[in-house]
């Protein structure tokens, strides 16, 4: 009964040694990097380990690329958690978390203003955008809500309101 129980408590606790963490570029749809893996396209929610140092770096066509690491600071709703539990919460959550990072990307010095601008890729014919945008999503570049935020910009070009 005791050694099930020890197995049960130390399953448990491994359940909680990751943590959520947010990165926002401007402009938007850069591609994230953490600890040099792929993690999506910018806005990029994915997950760190929770004693880990984590470095990111970002790229976007046109831009300088970003990086640093990640930042975490203390939760105060947490550490109230765990004193009010007696230190379970902290087994489960830990104190610190990952607040959202906001990554500024600067145009590169040898871009052209119409790259720097975000227009990138708009001397591709629209069928080419979009089969470029399919692709990514086949891929798994970005997800459904980027396919669908991207598909729909190309298609709003070709029919501007009037």
């Amino acid at each position: 009964m005791t050694i099930r129980f020890v197995l049960y408590f130390a399953l448990l606790s491994l359940l909680g040694c990751a943590e959520t963490a947010t990165l926002l570029t401007e402009p938007a749809h850069a591609k994230v990097y953490i600890d040099g893996k792929f993690v999506g396209v910018s806005p990029a929610t994915f997950l760190v380990g929770r004693l880990e140092d984590a470095h990111y770096r970002v790229v976007l066509d046109g831009y300088e690329p970003a990086e640093g690491q990640l930042e975490t600071r203390l939760a105060p709703g947490r550490v109230a958690g765990t004193v009010f539990t007696l230190g379970i919460y902290w087994i489960f959550r830990g104190l610190l978390y990952f607040p959202p990072t906001d990554v500024d990307l600067i145009p590169s010095s040898n871009a052209s203003p119409e790259t720097a601008s975000g227009k990138a890729g708009r001397e591709l014919s629209p069928e080419d955008r979009l089969r470029q945008v399919q692709s990514m999503y086949d891929q798994g570049l970005i997800n459904q809500q980027e396919y669908d935020q991207l598909r729909s910009d190309i298609l709003r070009e070709l029919d501007p309101p009037r």
